[in-house]
């Protein structure tokens, strides 16, 4: 199983669970046919609990562990999945391991800020433990608020983010990046459809030159005429359009000035772009930068020199 693509929920393995006891067969196909017309992603189903140990597949039948025999209750097997999966030794366990360890406590209780990395990265995890019961979203603070189950969970899993882990996180959002600014090239060629010339000379930056301050630069029709326009692309959260924006691009848009664009693509909870939302920011020095009514600016890294 990818667990990158993981999208399972409780009821699923709950479903999956009721077939296989209640049907006299355990044929695979049997359990599929079975299992299809209650619920949908059998395979996914079905690999989850294969790779935490609860399942196995031996000569084309469905085995469950041993204790599922003196389980008769729905609590009993949440307990059991849970349980099994927060302590089994695989990729699962780090997988989900590694979205506990975001949680902040205060005055005992447990809590995750719906920051853009939180819905893109562990969507999965958060969305199977919503499905649980285990976890639950505030509007009001905009935080996932953990059970006391859940909290229990949470401080035994609380330990350091491991290597692997943290250049996986880094690579998806390298490829949300790319995407985001895949959707607005496409989008800006399509604005100029009727200008195959400057369609042409439409250059996505970041593929050519790391360095250059923008994503795409693209034209714009002003009076007229068409000018280059530089845009920068960033996905954002949904809630309060947060991104990082480094010097190099902050200098660049001061440069540029009018003919600088900052867009921001917000994301929904389930990962996809929600394009009827983008913000197009024009000289976005000016109007985010500059702007400390509109906009919090936070200083996340800061650099230090030798001045002797």
């Amino acid at each position: 199983m990818s667990i990158d693509l993981i999208e399972i929920r409780w009821e699923q393995i709950l479903i999956l669970l009721h077939v296989i006891q209640a049907s006299s067969s355990k044929n695979i196909d049997t359990i599929q046919r079975w299992y299809g017309l209650k619920s949908t992603d059998f395979y996914g189903t079905i690999n989850f609990l294969r790779d935490i140990n609860l399942l196995k597949l031996v000569d084309g039948e469905v085995k469950l562990l041993s204790e599922f025999k003196i389980i008769s209750t729905d609590q009993g097997l949440k307990n059991l999945v849970v349980t099994t999966l927060i302590n089994c030794n695989s990729d699962l366990n780090k997988y989900f391991g590694d979205f506990l360890i975001y949680f902040e406590e205060n005055q005992g209780i447990y809590s995750l800020s719906q920051t853009l990395k939180d819905r893109l990265t562990n969507s999965g995890p958060r969305n199977f433990f919503i499905s649980l019961g285990l976890l639950q979203f505030d509007s009001i603070t905009n935080r996932y608020i953990a059970s006391s189950e859940m909290s229990t969970i949470i401080q035994g899993a609380h330990r350091p983010l491991s290597y692997r882990s943290f250049k996986t996180r880094i690579k998806q959002e390298e490829i949300l990046g790319y995407n985001a600014e895949i959707l607005i090239l496409r989008a800006e060629k399509e604005k100029l459809h009727r200008h195959p010339d400057l369609q042409k000379k439409i250059v996505h930056m970041s593929q050519v030159d790391v360095t250059a301050g923008y994503d795409i630069r693209s034209f714009s029709e002003q009076n007229g005429s068409f000018i280059k326009k530089y845009i920068e692309v960033k996905a954002v959260s949904k809630n309060d359009f947060r991104f990082f924006w480094s010097r190099n691009e902050i200098n660049k848009s001061k440069i540029f000035g009018d003919l600088y664009y900052l867009y921001l693509i917000p994301i929904s909870d389930r990962g996809e772009f929600e394009t009827d939302n983008l913000k197009e920011i024009m000289n976005p020095y000016e109007r985010v930068f500059k702007d400390n009514d509109s906009w919090i600016n936070t200083v996340e890294l800061t650099s230090f020199y030798l001045s002797k």
